[in-house]
């Protein structure tokens, strides 16, 4: 039965906090907070330090601040930790969103008073979605849900109703009429967002919904060879075939909670999905440990967003030594990116770029070091919950 209960006891898991993980994870956010964060502004946060053209960062990098503070707070940290989920959802999210969009949504960078807005990414959007329903599952407010709600109806007004193209359907990348991408990162998400906010509602047209867009993401963008996801297809039908961590995490997370959206309405078809989680699950992890084709080349931000559903493929999985691979692949990602990215002050200074740092990156290594916490502890983390 659903239930709009929150999901997560609050402050945190039962037991001693993992460490060194969480250590990490409050030094990483307090310097986010301490360099990043912009004075007089609540909610708001610089794109990269030394400052960036712009004031304020765009809305993929802020909405992975967003996703830090909440693992954060599934960690153990509490409400107090140094990323303010609070003003985070309220001023901060606000100065995104765009009521001239139809349906609204968030623009990818902040409007009036403190900027101009900027053009609308589905996939940016899907990331609030998110993130919403996480917040919703911890803070027990309805109006997060509902919030949730409207930007799936954004998303999917995204999809492609034009049966004359090659490959029909899909959610675009953006709204923008500069590119006609329909991207796995469109897609898988919003399956996600969709089945996340199923478990609240039960509503079966959320259900429908989420099978349409992994079923498409599966037949469109699926390598037969192995098993992965390709980045894009375009209006010509020329796919764009990199492998990269994010979209294999999402279409993973998607299969895991198809799976157990179907176990009592029909467990047949809940096992295929459970299956094939768990193969991708294997597949993920046999393509970046190889030395031709690393975790470290997929970059800080990518990687957290496949940690976070590798961590729950951790916890859902029956078979120990695929959940042992899972648990172990995530803390060597997040020990080799703490002791290869990090610098004494604890923001990110990567070997290519050695004297600016992106908030971004200093999000994603945030959330890496608290999901390596998380795959420690029994507490199960969803895949539904956390962009």
């Amino acid at each position: 039965m659903a239930t709009t209960a929150p999901f997560w006891r609050l402050p945190g898991p039962a037991g001693p906090a993992p460490e060194p993980w969480t250590a990490r994870a409050l030094a990483l956010a307090e310097a986010l907070q301490r360099s990043f964060a912009v004075p007089g502004v609540a909610g708001a946060y610089r794109e990269a330090v030394p400052a960036a053209e712009r004031p304020y960062a765009f809305l993929w990098p802020w909405s992975q601040v967003l996703a830090a503070g909440l693992e954060l707070i599934e960690l153990g940290a509490g409400l107090g930790s140094p990323l303010d989920v609070g003003e985070l959802l309220d001023p901060g999210l606000a100065a995104y969103r765009d009521d001239r969009l139809r349906p609204p949504g968030y623009a990818s960078y902040v409007l009036r008073p403190l900027g101009g807005g900027g053009d609308a990414f589905y996939d940016d959007n899907a990331w609030i979605g998110l993130a919403l329903v996480t917040a919703h599952r911890l803070l027990g407010d309805d109006g997060l849900r509902l919030q949730a709600e409207e930007v799936l109806a954004f998303v999917l007004s995204g999809w492609d109703h034009d049966d004359r193209h090659p490959a029909p359907g899909g959610v675009f990348w953006t709204r923008a009429p500069w590119s006609d991408d329909r991207n796995t990162v469109s897609n898988a998400p919003t399956a996600q967002l969709a089945l996340g906010l199923h478990e609240l509602t039960d509503h079966p047209a959320l259900l429908a919904w989420a099978q349409t867009l992994l079923a498409w993401t599966r037949t469109h963008l699926r390598d037969p060879d192995d098993g992965l996801y390709w980045d894009h297809i375009d209006l010509r039908g020329t796919i764009e075939r990199t492998k990269w961590s994010y979209n294999q995490g999402s279409v993973l997370g998607g299969e895991l909670l198809l799976a157990r959206a179907l176990a009592d309405a029909d467990a047949g078809q809940a096992a295929v999905h459970w299956e094939e989680a768990e193969r991708l699950g294997r597949a993920i992890l046999d393509r970046y440990r190889s030395p031709a084709t690393p975790w470290a080349a997929q970059g800080l931000p990518f990687n957290a967003v496949c940690a976070r559903n590798l961590v729950a493929l951790a916890h859902e999985t029956v078979d120990e030594a695929l959940a042992r691979s899972c648990r172990d692949a995530v803390l060597a990602i997040a020990d080799d990116a703490w002791h290869r990215c990090r610098a004494d002050d604890d923001l990110v200074r990567k070997p290519e770029q050695p004297r600016t740092t992106e908030l971004i990156d200093q999000a994603a290594l945030v959330r890496l070091q608290a999901l390596a916490g998380l795959a420690t502890v029994e507490q199960p983390v969803r895949p539904s919950a956390q962009p």
